[in-house]
């Protein structure tokens, strides 16, 4: 079992390994910036925003405590729906139509880290440091609101854009069996990304179109816990 993992970690066959580490996780993700959205002539200020994060992860560990690992993440995030309302029509947001679809991430990383042990080995402390391309994508939403005319439609149309991303964090793993692990997570993510987005505006007397470039900073505090399988 343990060759073919090797094989599937991509890893020599006379490496001297210890440990092999598969495991799932899910993930509480916070932004702690604002992001400033335009949209045309208005500009909405998104607090932060909360998602939630799964991902598949391994790790190969030497003898020496250090260890190569891989992870594929994925992360929802919410829109602020309300201060796009307010924006929109503030005499009666709740007037507003709105449908869209959010923030996303889709990322594959790898990184290196080191395991250290205390209590006679019943709690593992794993700092790390992951690097790798995240798929990140922007909003779409369309939105219906009264005006002088009756009503007029809203269309944000967002992109997706391919860049870098950063993640440093800590693990901390406590035995539940032989084989089995607790995994608790507390990680960051870092990236920058400038997408062009299109945003449509059909209202009284005027149909205007907008080529924008939004810029966003990918700045979160993630938490959560997973279960682990130590080969």
């Amino acid at each position: 079992m343990k060759r073919i993992l090797h094989l599937l970690f991509i890893l020599p066959a006379f490496t001297y390994g210890q440990e092999i580490r598969l495991g799932v996780a899910v993930q509480a993700s916070s932004m702690f910036n604002e992001w400033e959205r335009s949209l045309g002539e208005l500009t909405v200020t998104e607090p932060i925003k909360t998602g939630i994060d799964i991902s598949i992860q391994g790790a190969y560990e030497y003898k020496t405590n250090l260890f190569l690992g891989y992870r594929f993440g994925y992360t929802l995030y919410s829109l602020d729906v309300g201060a796009i309302e307010e924006k929109l029509y503030p005499q009666d947001p709740s007037s507003v139509a709105m449908e869209y679809n959010p923030y996303q991430n889709i990322n594959f990383m790898m990184g290196i880290g080191y395991r250290a042990s205390i209590l006679s080995g019943k709690v593992q402390f794993l700092p790390h440091f992951y690097g790798g391309l995240n798929s990140f994508k922007s909003p779409f939403l369309t939105a219906t609101y009264p005006d002088q005319a009756g009503t007029a439609n809203l269309q944000l149309i967002g992109d997706v854009k391919l860049g870098w991303i950063l993640m440093p964090g800590i693990e901390i793993d406590i035995p539940l069996s032989n084989l089995l692990y607790l995994s608790l997570n507390v990680n960051s993510y870092i990236g920058n990304y400038d997408i062009e987005e299109e945003i449509k505006l059909n209202g009284y007397n005027q149909v205007k179109e907008y080529k924008l470039q939004q810029s966003y900073q990918l700045r979160t505090l993630n938490f959560g816990a997973g279960i682990l399988v130590v080969l």
